[in-house]
């Protein structure tokens, strides 16, 4: 298995408007949700996740998700849903 790492940004606006915002600035909207984890919005540069995801399966790959926010640098494991 392989860890991956990911730059991302936390992301404020919800729903249809704000994800079509993100998208137009060149940044995929995200969710990182689980047990003993808070939910979080994020958002992924685009190019960046679509070049990971051509060298490696999705299926397999486990990304280390750096999120820079107020409350530091911190990093999560996640795993791709959809």
């Amino acid at each position: 298995m392989e860890f991956i790492a990911l730059s991302t940004k936390p992301r404020t606006r919800t729903g249809k408007g704000g994800a079509r915002a993100q998208r137009r600035e060149g940044r995929t909207p995200a969710v990182l949700y689980g047990p003993n984890t808070e939910t979080r919005m994020l958002s992924v540069d685009t190019v960046e996740l679509e070049n990971t995801l051509k060298k490696h399966p999705a299926s397999r790959t486990v990304f280390k998700l750096a999120l820079d926010d107020d409350t530091g640098s911190t990093e999560n494991l996640a795993m791709l849903k959809e």
